[in-house]
């Protein structure tokens, strides 16, 4: 795996490791109360975020930033939906990897790292 694989993977690691590792102040009621009558609109557990970068990525023919970014989502997805997006997500770009690889050096580089990371290798 490349060298910048692994420091995006490292990146992404800690911050959530951090995320999730900071305190957080009590809630006041009322504060309680809105976060209960908004439960859609605090939490948007449905979008991946950072797929949106992905697809720019691709779409730029950025090949090695979208495999990276794409490695990198694999983390932050934590719900169903997000998974669902994820593979949807990652589906789409090998698909466009494979299609550019017969005739883009930086298409089959970015091809072969984002099979190198699904295998684990």
């Amino acid at each position: 795996m490349s060298s910048k694989v692994k420091n995006a993977l490292l990146i992404a690691t800690i911050a959530i490791s951090a995320a999730g590792c900071a305190k957080k102040a009590p809630k006041t009621e009322s504060q309680a109360a809105s976060a209960e009558q908004k439960p859609a609109e605090a939490d948007q557990s449905g979008t991946l975020p950072g797929a949106s970068d992905v697809r720019a990525a691709m779409e730029s023919k950025d090949y090695a930033a979208a495999a990276e970014r794409l490695i990198a989502l694999k983390v932050l997805a934590a719900t169903p939906e997000q998974k669902s997006e994820y593979f949807t997500l990652f589906g789409d770009v090998r698909n466009q990897l494979m299609a550019a690889a017969p005739t883009n050096q930086s298409a089959a580089e970015a091809l072969m790292t984002v099979r190198s990371a699904t295998v684990g290798r």
